[in-house]
């Protein structure tokens, strides 16, 4: 449980860094920096934050998947479910800062984003050594 938890926690915190540096990143890229309570509808900015919240779930289910070390569709589903609760939180209260399109976009892909990063993890997990007797 513990392993399971802190595993959780990792994720969590990858994709919390993960996913704003590849926004701004692309909100500049875009030119488009907006303020701290400023609407954006720059669609190629919000494709840019859009895809970094494809590649932040990913990211985050594969660490939690393989950390974890056993279970790992599981991890991934949880850490899926864990981030739409936040999310939908978070989208809620910053619902009227981008297109409606946006935010069902955006709360669409969290779950099979970090499903797919949990497959994978349990795909490319190395082979455990044979036991000898």
């Amino acid at each position: 449980m513990t392993r399971s938890l802190v595993a959780l926690a990792v994720a969590t915190t990858a994709m919390m860094v993960i996913v704003p540096c590849i926004t701004w990143f692309g909100f500049g890229l875009a030119g488009n920096f907006p303020g701290r309570l400023e609407r954006v509808d720059h669609v190629p900015a919000l494709l840019v934050a859009l895809s970094a919240n494809v590649f932040g779930p990913f990211v985050g289910g594969f660490l939690v998947a393989r950390m974890a070390g056993r279970r790992e569709i599981l991890h991934a589903i949880v850490f899926g479910i864990v981030m739409l609760a936040g999310a939908a939180l978070d989208t809620r209260s910053r619902w009227e800062y981008a297109p409606v399109w946006f935010h069902v976009a955006f709360l669409s892909v969290l779950v099979p984003s970090g499903l797919l990063g949990g497959l994978v993890a349990k795909v490319t997990r190395p082979a455990e050594p044979a036991k000898s007797r």
